[in-house]
């Protein structure tokens, strides 16, 4: 800007270019001497672009009064401000805004986008007692407030991400999600929700290969029995995901009896002159014919043979060996 400018004279312009330049100026230089005119702007500022604007660069200034300037403007009417203020408060971590951000989240009346920041918010704030707060306000009306519920677990310590995400698991509206965050989140507390999706009709297709790539993640020994027994569920693909998912897990014993259940699948003998070259190599042979079954178990013959190279990312991300 030219020396001959007041710099906050343009942010008490009347002109929205004027303060829009002189916010960016701030903002780039943190010209932190002229955070007291920023916070007047966002807090009084009729314009809902400017105030949002305002309100958004307070954390990085600093400035004395942006705390209260941003809880103000949880009560604008402006959208734009709510969600600016919203956003404002979590990245400072305003632990005395919890129970305001919360009724934004749980009122069904307000758009989407205002509720998705204010769950977002309270992950940052990322106190205990927003495990509940998350719990309550729930309502599940769309699957971006759903993604921005299942991030506030990134937070939360084990035994309250195994309470939050286990209720998560069981809601079909979020249940994709939940099994991601699941996964990431490598807790053995959730072990016993897993496995119990295993079995549960409801699941969908596409959903029980993430339940599968969960329990691999998991790092649980105890969710090897489960898995070794999807190995003799006469489903091919189910056989195939329990191979890929104990690779991963590597619980002691487990890829022994994968080796041993593959080999008696084969037809092989145990002790016979092949069984001791592993089944990855004897079933790497030509393809039977008459065993429609066959290239399933060959598949899981050379994921175990391979050493089952961990997954670190859900299904649907990589692409099957």
């Amino acid at each position: 800007l030219p020396e001959d400018v007041d710099l906050e004279d343009l942010l008490r312009s009347s002109e929205r270019r004027y303060v829009s330049a002189a916010i960016e100026y701030v903002d780039r230089f943190r010209a932190k001497v002229h955070a007291n005119v920023v916070v007047e702007v966002a807090t009084h500022s009729p314009n809902p672009d400017i105030r949002a604007a305002a309100l958004r660069i307070l954390p990085r200034l600093q400035a004395p009064g942006g705390t209260e300037a941003a809880r103000q403007g949880l009560k604008a009417t402006s959208t734009l401000v709510q969600a600016s203020a919203i956003k404002v408060l979590g990245q400072i971590n305003d632990r005395e805004s919890v129970n305001a951000i919360a009724a934004i989240l749980g009122d069904p009346r307000r758009p989407i986008n205002v509720r998705v920041e204010a769950a977002r918010a309270l992950a940052q704030i990322g106190d205990a007692s927003i495990v509940p707060i998350l719990y309550l306000n729930s309502p599940w009306p769309s699957a971006a407030l759903t993604r921005a519920l299942v991030e506030a677990q990134g937070r939360l310590s084990p035994p309250q991400l195994a309470i939050f995400l286990g209720d998560f698991l069981s809601r079909p509206e979020a249940r994709r999600e939940a099994l991601v965050a699941a996964g990431e989140a490598h807790s053995a507390d959730l072990t016993p929700k897993l496995v119990g999706l295993l079995s549960a009709h409801e699941v969908r297709e596409q959903e029980l290969r993430l339940v599968f790539w969960a329990l691999g993640q998991s790092r649980d020994p105890a969710a090897a029995p489960s898995l070794l027994a999807q190995l003799e569920s006469g489903d091919p693909s189910r056989a195939v995901l329990a191979a890929e998912a104990l690779g991963t897990l590597r619980a002691k014993g487990a890829i022994r009896s994968l080796i041993a259940h593959l080999e008696h699948a084969a037809g092989l003998h145990e002790g016979g002159p092949q069984a001791h070259e592993g089944a990855g190599v004897v079933l790497g042979e030509e393809q039977r014919d008459d065993d429609p079954g066959h290239t399933a178990h060959r598949r899981i013959a050379c994921l175990a043979h391979l050493g089952l190279q961990s997954q670190p990312f859900p299904p649907e991300m990589t692409q099957h060996a």
